[in-house]
């Protein structure tokens, strides 16, 4: 997968126009079409916002594979927890640099690691609270 195909799921599910998703990503429909046939250089901000775009819409797996597959970047543990949680604590964020650090540090935990490092401080923190309702509050406002 690329950010072409990326942007045909987001233009398909949204049943959106080009058009409007270069809108949304504040550039031009050209640019955007240049982008999808191959014909501009990707930069950096514009992959960003359309990863951003992808999460947004409900391709956060997809945005994974893209960024975890463009030219030999390696997604960061940090950038991996804030793209799956969006609202990450900064207990959490610190406990994601300690788990990787524990674990050599040379390499970023994978998703099946950060989310089970997440959900488990989550269900450790609920059980404490009594049930989570600070999160739940945050969530929804």
């Amino acid at each position: 997968m690329n950010l072409a195909d990326l942007i045909m799921r987001i233009r398909e599910r949204a049943d959106s126009t080009q058009q409007a998703i270069a809108e949304k990503l504040g550039v031009d429909r050209s640019t955007l079409s240049r982008l999808v046939n191959g014909k501009r250089g990707e930069g950096y901000d514009l992959p960003m916002k359309i990863l951003a775009l992808a999460c947004e819409r409900g391709f956060v797996r997809e945005a994974l594979l893209v960024l975890g597959t463009r030219s030999n970047e390696t997604i960061s543990t940090i950038m991996r927890a804030s793209i799956l949680f969006p609202d990450l604590s900064s207990a959490e964020l610190q406990a994601l640099r300690d788990v990787e650090k524990a674990a050599g540090g040379t390499e970023p935990l994978p998703e099946e690691m950060v989310r089970f490092v997440v959900e488990a401080l989550r269900a450790r923190s609920e059980s404490s609270t009594g049930g989570g309702e600070k999160r739940r509050k945050k969530s929804s406002s």
